[in-house]
């Protein structure tokens, strides 16, 4: 879990929340919240529908703006596998657009294609090319947008369902698509557009 500025919180609601989660773990109770995420409007709305989840925080760390929870969630072996994900991400900016504004809609498609179509090229570059895992990582370095694996070639390892957004997630674990030695796909969900590639990874 996150807490960071973004979103409308008050410094007292962030202090209060803190203060919580540091009761809680100095008196080894567990924490019940609600996640939330931002849609294409920047506009506040639960995840899965108001589901409360529910763990054991362990320790709170601060890094940069952001505090981080660790949670402690339960002991036992996975009942699914893992997958190593390499994706390059193409990512609409939406900055500086009014979501109130009439032109809005037409001016965030406008830019979503803009992004699909870097995200073409870029696939398309890769298969004119060796069409390899590596040349796909020196794209990911080159181009991706993500800068939390544009150092590593795009690579996430070990990754659970549910982890990633849920387009991306779909497609990471399709029927047969973490089985695939290597897979491509181009695709279009707001407001990212990934390139990914998949491969098995162990339990």
């Amino acid at each position: 879990m996150v807490v960071d500025g973004r979103g409308k919180l008050e410094n007292k609601q962030i202090f209060y929340i803190i203060d919580t989660i540091n009761e809680a773990i100095n008196r080894h109770k567990k924490i019940r919240f609600r996640k939330i995420k931002y849609n294409v409007k920047k506009e506040r709305v639960l995840h899965h529908g108001g589901e409360k989840y529910t763990f054991s925080p362990y320790s709170l760390v601060w890094d940069g703006d952001n505090y981080y929870v660790v949670l402690f969630h339960s002991r036992g072996r996975n009942d699914y596998n893992t997958v190593d994900v390499r994706h390059i991400l193409f990512k609409v900016d939406t900055s500086d657009l009014d979501s109130k504004a009439d032109d809005y809609q037409e001016k965030l498609d406008a830019r979503k294609a803009e992004q699909k179509e870097a995200a073409e090229a870029a696939l398309k570059k890769w298969e004119e090319g060796a069409r390899t895992e590596d040349s796909f990582a020196e794209l990911a370095n080159e181009l991706s947008a993500d800068t939390g694996s544009n150092t590593n070639g795009g690579l996430y390892e070990q990754v659970a369902p549910g982890v990633m957004f849920e387009g991306f997630n779909d497609w990471i674990f399709a029927d047969g698509r973490a089985r695939a030695p290597a897979t491509t796909s181009c695709t279009s969900w707001a407001p990212t557009i990934p390139i990914g590639w998949s491969r098995s990874a162990t339990p």
